[in-house]
This record gives C-alpha cells, sequence and structure tokens, in this order.
C-alpha cells in the first residue's frame, strides 16, 4: 500500500484528505503537513503507541509475564490519551478515525488496543493482489499436504471432556473426533455452550455471558465493470461532521454516519480496482426478526423476501452515500452482494454477529481478559482460543 498514506480520513464537508502513513516518522511528517503546530503531539502520540506495544511480548515474538509488563498500561484511555496530547479536534479525529478496525467506543475502548492496531499497519502495509481468499486456499494446501484433514460443513455439537481433559468432539451427524488439543476459534460464550463438562463452574460461564459484546456490520461487496474505478493504494474512512466516536449511536434517519471502503487490486489491470468493499456499523436488533433463520452454506434456508428488500434498501442507501464522496460509483457497478449481522453471525459463530468480539474497557481491563488456560488445577489440559478478525483487503 502507499508508503505515504495507507488509510485516508475524511469528513463530509471536508474537501481535504488526512493520510495515515508507513514509518513513524513519515507519520509524523505527513500529517504535519496539514497540522504544522502539533508535531509535539504528533511525537508524544508515536511515543505512547511505542511504549504500549513494547509491553506485549506475543506481539513482539518473545516470551514474558503475561499481566505484570503490562499493568501500567491497561487503564489509559483511547480517547482521552488523544485529547491529552492535542486540543486540535480535527487531528482528535484524524488519529481516532479508523476506529472501526477495533469498534472504538468512546470512555471505553483502552488505548493498548488502539495501539496495537495503528502500530502493525504503521511498521507494513499491504494488500492481497487478486483477493485474500488465497490466504485461505494457500493454507488449506499447506495443511492437506503436511498429512492433515479439513472437514467442511461438519457442525460441532459438542465438546466432551473425560477425566479432566477435552477427549472428542461430536458432531451433528453423531461423527466421534478424538484427539489431544482442541482449539475452539468461535466465540468464548459459544464454545462454553457446547462444552460437555462439569470443571468448568458455571459462574465463569455466567460471567462470560454477561459481558458486553461490540457492535455488528453492513457490509457491501461489490463487483465492478471491467476498467471502470481506479485503483489506489489506500483506504478511506469517511465520517460524518462530528461522528468519529458516534457511528454506532447512528438512528434510521442518519444511518450510515460513516463508512470504510477497501479496494480489491488485480494482477490483470493495475490501474483500476476489480471490486470494492464497503463496510458500515449495524446493530444486531434491526436484524431481530429474522433471528431464527439460518444461511449457512450447510443448511441453506432463504430468509425471505422481506429480508432480501431490507438488504436492497440498505445498500442503495449506503451506495448513494459513498458516492457523494466517490462520483460514478454507481454506474461502476456490475453486481454487488451483502452480509448482515445474521450473515457474521452464522458464518462466525456467535449470537449477534460482533465483529470484534468481548468489548475491552479501560476502566476494568481484567474484567474482560479471557485467559487462554482455566485456572482450574482439575483442568490444566483444557485451552481455548478465541480469535475474531476482518481482512481488510478481502471480500470473503
Amino acid at each position: 500500500m502507499d508508503i505515504n498514506a495507507f488509510d485516508k480520513i475524511i469528513f463530509d464537508g471536508d474537501n481535504s484528505e488526512y493520510n495515515l502513513a508507513q514509518g513513524q516518522e513519515n507519520f509524523i511528517q505527513q500529517l504535519l503537513i496539514q497540522f504544522p503546530d502539533e508535531e509535539t503531539a504528533l511525537r508524544a502520540y508515536c511515543n505512547k503507541i511505542t511504549e504500549v506495544c513494547s509491553k506485549f511480548p506475543l506481539y513482539n515474538l518473545r516470551s514474558g509475564n503475561f499481566f505484570d509488563e503490562k499493568s501500567n498500561i491497561l487503564e489509559i484511555d483511547t480517547k482521552g490519551f488523544i485529547e491529552s496530547i492535542t486540543t486540535n479536534e480535527r487531528l482528535q479525529e484524524v488519529l481516532a478515525g479508523n476506529n472501526s478496525l477495533y469498534a472504538g467506543i468512546p470512555d471505553k475502548t483502552p488505548f493498548y488496543v488502539h495501539a496495537l492496531v495503528l502500530n502493525s499497519f504503521l511498521d507494513s502495509s499491504w494488500k492481497c493482489v487478486d483477493g485474500g481468499s488465497q490466504i485461505a486456499r494457500l493454507l488449506s494446501k499447506s495443511i492437506t499436504e503436511n498429512g492433515g484433514e479439513i472437514h467442511r460443513n461438519a457442525e460441532v455439537q459438542r465438546i466432551v471432556e473425560e477425566n479432566g481433559k477435552i477427549v472428542y468432539v461430536k458432531l451433528k451427524d453423531e461423527t466421534h473426533f478424538h484427539g489431544t488439543h482442541f482449539i475452539s476459534n468461535i466465540h468464548p460464550v459459544k464454545t462454553m455452550e457446547l462444552t460437555d463438562s462439569g470443571i468448568i463452574k458455571n459462574a465463569y460461564r455466567n460471567r462470560l455471558k454477561g459481558l458486553e459484546n461490540s457492535i455488528s456490520s453492513f457490509t457491501l461487496n461489490i463487483v465492478l465493470k471491467k476498467d471502470s474505478f481506479p485503483y489506489f493504494k489506500h483506504n478511506y474512512y469517511c465520517h460524518d461532521q462530528g461522528a468519529v466516536w458516534k457511528s454506532a449511536e447512528y438512528t434510521e434517519e442518519n444511518w450510515p454516519m460513516g463508512y470504510a471502503l477497501f479496494l480489491q487490486p488485480s494482477s490483470k489491470a493495475t490501474n483500476f480496482a476489480i471490486g470494492l468493499t464497503i463496510l458500515t456499523y449495524m446493530r444486531y436488533e434491526e436484524v431481530l426478526q429474522w433471528q431464527d433463520t439460518n444461511n449457512t452454506v450447510s443448511n441453506v434456508e432463504d430468509r425471505g423476501p422481506e429480508y432480501e428488500a431490507f438488504k436492497k434498501d440498505k445498500a442503495e442507501i449506503l451506495i448513494t452515500k459513498v458516492e457523494n464522496k466517490f462520483p460514478g460509483l454507481r454506474e461502476s457497478i456490475h453486481s454487488y452482494y451483502t452480509a448482515t449481522p445474521l450473515s457474521y453471525r452464522d458464518y462466525i459463530g456467535n449470537e449477534d454477529g460482533s465483529l470484534y468480539g468481548i468489548v475491552k474497557d479501560y476502566k476494568n481491563p481484567l474484567k474482560t481478559f479471557i485467559f487462554a488456560k482455566n485456572k482450574d488445577p482439575k483442568s490444566v489440559s483444557y485451552w481455548t482460543k478465541f480469535e475474531s478478525s476482518w481482512h481488510s483487503g478481502s471480500s470473503s
């Protein structure tokens, strides 16, 4: 992606484009073009990102103490810290401008979440030419070449523990898969619901159930007409005035209050995009009336004409919104398909289509840490892993 702008932050009513550049010094210098009096703030911002990221051993591929290193940085508020280093409101909005990458919430999202996400892009920003689905294909090829087996459309219904260890999973068709190590990459609450074990206490299960989930998304994946829409080597994050931290608080009348736009590069037409993805917030309650339907590959069920009409209506509103900033988009569209919170729910495996799982809170950091190993000495072999993310270069 563009060294001088992996992301561009833009605002309705403001013709400027604010560049987030790769490399900390370049990041500072690019923003100084539009904020010449803010060098002190920008250096303080980058220094704090470096400090915070240094506290996470796994992020830096080294061993370390899980909690002790982090204890003095967990309670820093993202919005509060940014406001503490500068009084320039536009710069504050720019520094938080791509917070849909982690569903940022004012007075809640810890700065370490912001820092870890931003630092990864500051260090190195890339997209997959011809789509991110290549990653899945290459990974599956590697698994099979090394003797592994991949079973698709195989729904796990129970994770079974015996004598303190998980020993097998049972599928919907009654097939049992035995093993010594099991990894669940669905939401921790769903993992607990599937796990048949008396070792895991109800208090722990209920604690997980009581935690807040992040908001979901409405996603529009567009197939573009050949050589119709230019390709640019950066993402866009567009916000209504004053909405950087408020987009999740939309109403039916003002939706959407912001969106992220990601172009898909092609090896066959380097100057033009083959497709684009537009992502904006959507609450699960908007699709609640269809929650009893399921639309996964293994159990295709039409959600009905009202749902299709709902999706089309939302897609057209979003396209109109985006075309205000990118004239000619509509006439460049060959076709499109959509994803709602129900799509995320059915394919990721959670209750409400949450984009990023459990919400972190700087005011109570330990409450939302889900430790990989159960502390009960009787279940030292029981492990779970939770990993929920989206890839900005993919329309998967």
